[in-house]
């Protein structure tokens, strides 16, 4: 089976006067039986947000993922949001902070992290205040949570479609330099815990979302920490070590 794909990157759309056209100024061409994929860009800074809403506004019925998830949470990208969610649901997270005095409770080591980012990238960890506040100094702490740093024995991607997992990896965080943080993905994980399962699925409901990767650790202190949901989450290293053609299952699921 052959799949017909048009893709317009967010690069090359124009708004004007309450629409949205390509580089040339011409209309989307979307048909009524056409199918959109939402998917927010990971190898850029730009906040894509605006042309995000302005799709789904006129093209709602072709927004195949996610569609409810973007209309009643537009801010569930937001790891506060988030956080905020996961608390309210039961589930365990590292106890978390937001606020520009927060130092005065916190004990390090502490986690930074982007309220929006994915991939890593931005993240930080450090072992004491004056190096954190000198990461800070021209940054606003509200764009930021900060959160107990728990070291992990172990840490899982559990990546779920249609609120069905696909299968969970190891992932392994890099320290590079200057506290900075990486990821790499291991090795096929199959004795993860039922409860751990159960939770990610909650999540995924309870977003209303539709793909998404959900990462959690066991920290040596023998507890599990749930620390996000990636709602547009990189799939082709998850692909190469299970084997999983993942892009196939998720154009599946929305053909059929």
């Amino acid at each position: 089976m052959s799949l017909p794909c048009q893709t317009y990157f967010c690069e090359e759309l124009v708004y004007k006067s309450g629409e949205i056209f390509n580089s040339g100024l011409a209309p989307l061409s979307i048909d009524q039986d056409d199918k959109i994929i939402l998917r927010d860009p990971y190898n850029t800074k730009s906040d894509y947000s605006f042309f995000t809403k302005k799709i789904l506004e006129k093209y709602y019925k072709n927004v195949s993922f996610d569609r409810e998830r973007y209309s009643k949470f537009p801010l569930s990208e937001d790891k506060l949001f988030q956080t905020d969610l996961f608390i309210k649901l039961g589930i365990t997270i590292p106890e978390t902070f937001l606020g520009r005095r927060t130092k005065r409770f916190l004990k390090f080591p502490v986690i930074v992290k982007p309220r929006i980012g994915s991939r890593g990238r931005g993240i930080r960890i450090f072992n004491e205040g004056k190096e954190m506040e000198s990461f800070l100094a021209e940054k606003d702490l509200l764009d930021y949570i900060v959160q107990k740093y728990h070291k992990a024995k172990s840490e899982y991607r559990i990546l779920l479609l249609k609120h069905k997992i696909l299968g969970v990896v190891d992932k392994h965080l890099r320290l590079k330099e200057e506290g900075k943080v990486g990821v790499k993905i291991n090795k096929v994980v199959k004795d993860l815990s039922v409860k751990i399962k159960q939770d990610a699925i909650r999540i995924t409901k309870e977003l209303k979302a539709d793909f998404v990767g959900v990462d959690v650790i066991h920290a040596e202190d023998g507890k599990d920490y749930f620390l996000e949901a990636n709602l547009s989450p990189q799939f082709s290293a998850f692909a190469k070590a299970t084997g999983i053609n993942v892009a196939r299952k998720v154009i599946s699921s929305v053909i059929t």
